[in-house]
């Protein structure tokens, strides 16, 4: 299953030909742009795609915020996340309100593995979001996509530049695994006590991850993918049919 319409693959600054791509509204979108803007100054040692990457980077970083929340809320999605949407520190605090806090969201991504694994999907690439790495890039994406007076103290400043080019290759290393390797999935279950109470102990650590798999596997779990044509597919089959074909997913 592909994933978008243009490739990651293509040559670094090839005529700059990633501007003639239609623009799209996705994280992977983003991502891509920024990072060919960064390949420009890795291979052509530039400092002004510098900042391009970074409103990439930025947008990137909002788009996955967005994408999760969109994710967890579904059909229920509201003015409430619509009002909160606007800002990439509303998104913060409304997944906050509504999740719980990080670790809470790391431990609800733990047992939804665990649970998809069980339904018959191994290994699946799930992504786990951090939403305070997610504030921390933003804040220095944008100090560097904006516009700059002092160019003595900025972009002519070596000390500067290196900073902006380390900086955007951590980010560059955080946005890749989540847009081009995970994917970002919210869980939705049918039997709202028995799961809802596993989860509860699970993230209270009354049990570990041998005890959910135990319990998982004692009662019997199933999952299912909805296509938007209306059709679904048994993560068992999906699995089975993914690795056959050996694509990207």
């Amino acid at each position: 299953m592909t994933r978008s319409r243009f490739d990651l693959d293509t040559q670094p600054g090839q005529n700059l030909e990633m501007l003639l791509i239609e623009r799209d509204v996705t994280a992977l979108y983003h991502f891509a742009q920024g990072k060919q803007w960064l390949d420009i100054v890795r291979n052509k040692d530039e400092n002004i795609p510098l900042s391009y990457c970074a409103f990439e980077f930025r947008i990137a970083l909002e788009r996955v915020a967005f994408e999760l929340l969109k994710e967890i809320r579904g059909t229920a999605f509201d003015e409430a996340d619509k009002k909160a949407s606007k800002k990439l520190k509303n998104i913060h605090n409304r997944i906050h309100h509504l999740e719980g806090h990080q670790r809470q969201l790391d431990k609800k991504c733990d047992f939804l593995k665990i649970l998809i694994e069980a339904a018959g999907y191994k290994d699946f690439p799930l992504a786990k979001v951090n939403l305070s790495m997610l504030i921390k890039y933003w804040d220095f994406c944008s100090t560097y996509c904006h516009l700059q007076y002092n160019l003595a103290s900025s972009w002519g400043n070596q000390s500067f530049v290196d900073k902006c080019f380390e900086g955007l290759c951590e980010i560059e290393k955080f946005l890749e695994d989540i847009v081009t390797r995970d994917i970002i999935l919210w869980p939705r279950w049918t039997d709202d006590v028995w799961i809802n109470d596993l989860l509860n102990r699970y993230i209270e650590g009354k049990i570990n991850n041998t005890e959910l798999v135990i319990e998982l596997k004692n009662r019997g779990v199933w999952g299912k993918i909805e296509k938007p044509d209306g059709s679904a597919i048994f993560l068992s089959d999906l699995y089975k049919e993914y690795h056959s074909q050996d694509t990207d997913l």
